[in-house]
């Protein structure tokens, strides 16, 4: 099998929890819809935040770990990954 990274932009993070109707939803206010989809034929997802975390007196991204992670799991088992990427992250 291919390893396939597939990196899907999604709509703003206020936007997507109010609820709001969007290209992405379906017309049911759910923007999740796709990603669950994929979840039938990827090895895995990243859900990419603006989210830190600290260690010792340095400070990292989620995203750049969950990116590094997910990629990392695609190379080694030569399957699909679906990441997402809010249109307003800040890394």
């Amino acid at each position: 099998m291919v390893p396939i990274v597939h990196i899907v932009g999604t709509p703003p993070i206020a936007s997507q929890f109010s609820g709001a109707i969007l290209h992405r939803t379906l017309g049911n206010g759910y923007c999740r819809v796709f990603a669950n989809m994929y979840k039938e034929i990827t090895i895995v997802q990243a859900n990419l935040t603006s989210k830190k975390f600290y260690r010792g007196d340095r400070s990292f991204s989620y995203a750049i770990h969950s990116c590094a992670d997910t990629n990392t799991i695609c190379i080694a088992h030569l399957h699909r990954i679906y990441v997402t990427l809010y249109r307003d992250i800040h890394l």
